[in-house]
């Protein structure tokens, strides 16, 4: 039987500039195990776990590090394929707007106290976005969201292992039958600001702009025709009065979102293996039946743009079904033969499916409003946009989305997969190999997304990958020394690339396929122990590609339907070209009664994107408001890093115990470094990063019984 159980504390790495929400990147977690093993006979042996954990931290600060054009894209730098994220043209738009009011108030008009508070917006949005500009390359001192970011987890997990032993089936060899049942069930929450801003002190542009423009009469037209004898209609008055309101709003809230998400998941998911594993004098092979069964349920609240929109979710509910049959076999010819020939396959057989639980209005910023407007007994300049939204607790409550609520899909995958690899020892300490493999990954739904277009289900495809690998293992110097190399190439049908989906306000992440792609690389890596106390590790992995194929963006279809080529603009993600890793483990005291010990490592690598591609599509034919022109963004790059890490650990440091007391500190260097970053693209505008951990130290105290 063994217990354990842990527990990591570390208070936030950030502050936040909003003082009435915490800050960023704490850590909380704690966890305990249970295991017991019952061995009734040599044969039969029973392996049984529980492990339960728990998690309740902030989350990381965001920084916004660029800004997209807001118009003109075709004159911005980097047009069509990469275009830059620095533009000037937000703040230069709402200084437009400001420019012309205070000539309106020039002539005695605009003159509500409310102009003076907009005015006041407008100028510290101006400021605020120069200054981003100016620090984009800079690391923030703190971090700024308008509500706590949150995730806790609650995880339980049992494994039951049951093994019985014949020591002679005949000719089946040495025989091992197991069974493996596995439960797995997690609770989580995540509270996200995921904009990086304060908007108790800073609003930004979209409904900077809207608002002005409702002043200028020129955001809803005089008449929209809805049919006979009607129309949907706002004049200038009205406009006016509505663009007091959406102040009001403002005011009254306190602050104005760009993209607040509160989401809670249920997962429950179950998992059946039955192995039989053996060997005989010429083979060694493992044949199995293996079942999974997945359930989950996503339930979500979202806030965007604030107070253009209205709160809605995008809960949905998926399960997931899949069956396996698997067998690998290596035969030698005899114990002495320098050839061991490996083959494998295994097939799959999968179903997906999605329910639709969406909840919100289907409407737009303008039909939001037609009834104020159509309603000649209701004063406009009293509708408050903040009943347009609700709590996070009463997000349910909000009506069905016509259409989408309750839409179920479903999809099947199988697939037949396999493994063949030839080894041949050139002696007892080295051998070459080659493999040859293929692969797969099952495809799925995005239940965040719906396809309205086609009025389906958002899904994406299977994954498939054909791989080669050319490789060489050996030991010399009387064991000492380990040097592995290994040549590889991937091929991809369908590759699943995690891309941001942007409609209108509305910003989702989602897997999509890619089309084709091909990699090659090699991979190196050299273990030396000069001394029995001393260990270098060495590692150096370098990789090769891009796409092949990757879907093009089109324009309207009513406007030109223009294109862009993806092919040659999609990039690999998160994958460097180089990358090395060091490593000594140093024994530095070993008296048989404690030990004292040192781990040393450094990791490089190159500079990174985050996704393939960050697109939009944007009008600029005033003639017709369809998107026109798409384009794609250039990406802020993950930095190159070198990473420095380093633990001194004292075991038994208490005499008679089994106390391990650690010494350790990780990113010695210091490296400031951005690790991750989305674009939320044409209408909001923002490009934001995650920052990877600064220079930390801690402590570490364990004891086992």
């Amino acid at each position: 039987m063994a217990v354990s159980g842990y527990t990591r504390k570390r208070d936030d790495l950030y502050d936040n500039s909003n003082s009435s929400v915490a800050g960023f990147e704490n850590l909380d977690r704690s966890g305990h195990r249970f295991s017991l093993r019952y061995t009734p006979s040599d044969s039969l042996v029973i392996d049984y776990s529980f492990s339960h954990d728990e998690l309740d931290e902030h989350s990381q600060m965001m920084d916004v590090v660029g800004f997209n054009p807001r118009a003109d894209v075709i004159n911005a730098e980097g047009y069509p394929s990469a275009v830059a994220v620095n533009s000037a043209s937000r703040a230069e738009t709402v200084a437009a707007t400001v420019g012309g009011i205070n000539q309106y108030r020039g002539f005695g008009m605009l003159g509500a106290p409310e102009v003076d508070t907009y005015l006041g917006w407008a100028n510290d949005f101006i400021a605020w976005t120069n200054d981003e500009l100016a620090s984009a390359d800079s690391k923030p001192g703190m971090g700024s969201s308008d509500m706590s970011s949150r995730a806790t987890n609650d995880v339980d997990a049992h494994s039951l292992t049951v093994s019985y032993k014949f020591d002679d089936m005949g000719a089946f060899g040495d025989v091992e039958f197991k069974s493996i049942t596995a439960t797995r069930e997690v609770k989580s929450l995540n509270s996200a600001d995921l904009d990086g801003i304060n908007s108790a002190n800073i609003i930004t542009d979209l409904p900077l702009l809207t608002i002005g423009g409702l002043f200028f009469n020129s955001v809803v037209p005089d008449d929209i025709p809805a049919g006979p004898n009607l129309n949907y209609g706002i004049d200038a008055a009205g406009e006016y009065g509505l663009a007091l309101s959406l102040i009001a709003a403002i005011e009254e809230r306190g602050s104005a979102p760009v993209f607040n998400n509160y989401s809670f998941t249920e997962h429950e998911q179950f998992s059946q293996e039955l192995q039989m594993v053996g060997s005989t004098d010429t083979l060694d092979y493992a044949v199995g039946l293996y079942y999974y069964d997945d359930d989950s349920s996503f339930r979500n609240h979202r806030i965007a743009s604030f107070p253009l929109a209205t709160s809605d979710t995008s809960s949905h509910d998926v399960a997931a079904e899949a069956t396996s049959v698997y067998g690998q076999f290596t035969y030698r010819a005899s114990e002495e033969s320098k050839v061991a020939i490996t083959a494998g396959l295994r097939y799959t057989e999968e179903t997906k499916d999605v329910t639709y639980l969406w909840r919100g209005y289907n409407s737009n910023f303008i039909n939001m409003f037609y009834p104020v407007f159509l309603n000649p007994t209701v004063d406009n300049s009293t509708y408050n946009p903040n009943n347009n939204y609700v709590t996070n607790e009463e997000a349910e409550s909000l009506p069905e989305r016509a259409g989408i609520y309750g839409r179920e899909f479903s999809e099947d995958f199988d697939n037949l997969s396999g493994r063949l690899t030839v080894q041949y020892d050139l002696s007892d300490d080295a051998n070459v190999y080659a493999t040859y493999s293929t692969g797969y990954r099952s495809g799925g739904f995005n239940g965040d997304y719906f396809d309205q277009t086609n009025d389906t289900a958002d899904a994406f495809n299977e994954e498939k990958i054909e791989s080669m690998e050319l490789g060489y293992k050996s030991l010399f110097w009387d064991g000492r020394a380990q040097l592995n190399t290994a040549l590889y190439s991937y091929d991809y049908e369908d590759l699943q690339v995690s891309t941001v989906l942007t409609e209108g306000s509305k910003v989702t992440s989602a897997i999509a396929n890619a089309g084709s792609a091909s990699r090659d690389g090699i991979e190196m890596s050299l273990r030396l122990a000069p001394t029995d106390n001393l260990l270098v590790s060495l590692a150096w992995s370098h990789i090769n590609g891009d796409f092949d194929e990757y879907p093009a963006v089109y324009g309207s279809p009513t406007d030109g339907a223009a294109v862009l080529d993806m092919n040659n603009v999609a990039q690999r993600a998160m994958v460097p070209d180089d990358s090395f890793n060091l490593g000594l483990d140093w024994n530095i005291m070993d008296t048989g009664s404690s030990q004292l010990a040192l781990t040393l490592t450094a990791a490089y690598q190159d500079e990174t994107v985050s996704i393939p591609v960050s697109t939009a599509v944007y009008n600029t034919n005033a003639a017709n408001p369809a998107p026109d022109t798409p384009v794609a963004y250039a990406q802020t790059p993950n930095n190159e890093r070198t990473i420095v890490n380093a633990r001194l650990s004292w075991t038994k440091a208490l005499k008679d115990s089994n106390v391990v007391v650690a010494l350790w500190g990780k990113n010695l260097l210091d490296e400031d470094y951005r690790s991750f970053g989305f674009n939320y693209g044409d209408a909001l505008g923002l490009n934001l990063h995650q920052y990877g951990e600064p220079a930390t130290f801690g402590l570490d105290i364990s004891w086992e019984m």
